[in-house]
């Protein structure tokens, strides 16, 4: 255990940037050490944070869990690393994790990591909804199959707020036990009523065209139309200038011939139990 807090502090790889070039980089104390209050103001906001560079920005998206945190593993995860750069960086963090932390409150079990996760999501999902508010929405869906094999549904809200600013905001992936039409709808209506949503404030929904999502007579889109009649199909943009792409290329033989030969390899290693 003594060697565990014995290691130098590596700085995780989003952090690691020359100090004379940090261009749109926020300062590293700018929820640390100095005071912020005008969360009101997302001007104000956007200049804490810093711009697509900064190291905010960068470490969205990044995973918390290491494949191996112990100490003699080369990459124990961005949460551990992440954590001993801050204690390393900050004396009010350094004072209280680590090895200052009581040995039953280090806060870096991998339970603890996935507990942190689900609570940042939660509090963004509902910042999300409470921005929606009383207006009007969007829906858009697409379905596909996870690494283990499981269908899921992914869901996103297209809105305008009060100042009238379009927003497209993830609100969540819902698994689902098959991908007929019934099971979609079905999970549609759990998740509109786990965040408090009203199908008449539904008024667009966006799908591929897939016969289980916008089908005349038995796709998702009719069941939602049933219910709510103005909540009109639109063939989702993104699919379609995906098959206007195909099309285009399947005219090339180069290219033709490419996506023949990337075809033939995933069909040979797709299948294989080890990818």
């Amino acid at each position: 255990m003594e060697k565990y807090f014995k290691r130098k502090p590596v700085m995780p790889p989003f952090l690691e940037k020359d100090e004379n070039e940090i261009g749109e980089q926020a300062s590293g104390e700018t929820f640390t050490k100095n005071e912020f209050s005008n969360w009101k103001k997302p001007k104000r906001l956007q200049e804490r944070i810093g711009g697509p560079n900064s190291a905010h920005n960068k470490a969205m998206g990044l995973t918390f869990c290491g494949h191996n945190e112990y100490d003699n593993s080369s990459n124990q995860g961005n949460y551990i690393l992440t954590l001993r750069f801050l204690a390393d960086h900050n004396e009010d963090i350094k004072r209280v994790t680590l090895k200052n932390a009581p040995r039953n409150n280090l806060l870096i079990a991998l339970s603890i990591q996935k507990d942190l996760v689900r609570v940042c999501s939660i509090e963004i999902t509902n910042v999300i909804i409470r921005d929606v508010g009383d207006a009007l929405f969007s829906i858009l869906i697409d379905e596909s199959r996870d690494a283990s094999t499981k269908e899921q549904m992914v869901v996103a809200l297209r809105y305008a707020d009060k100042n009238g600013y379009v927003f497209e905001r993830f609100i969540g992936f819902k698994h689902v036990t098959c991908t007929t039409t019934i099971s979609l709808k079905e999970a549609l209506d759990q998740l509109f009523s786990k965040y408090g949503l009203s199908i008449s404030r539904l008024h667009r929904q966006g799908y591929d065209g897939a016969s289980n999502m916008q089908g005349e007579f038995n796709g998702l889109r009719t069941l939602i139309m049933n219910k709510n009649e103005c909540a009109y199909y639109i063939h989702c943009f993104v699919h379609q200038l995906q098959l206007a792409i195909v099309a285009m290329a399947k005219k090339h033989d180069q290219i033709n011939s490419f996506f023949n030969v990337i075809a033939n390899v995933i069909n040979v290693d797709g299948p294989l139990c080890k990818r």
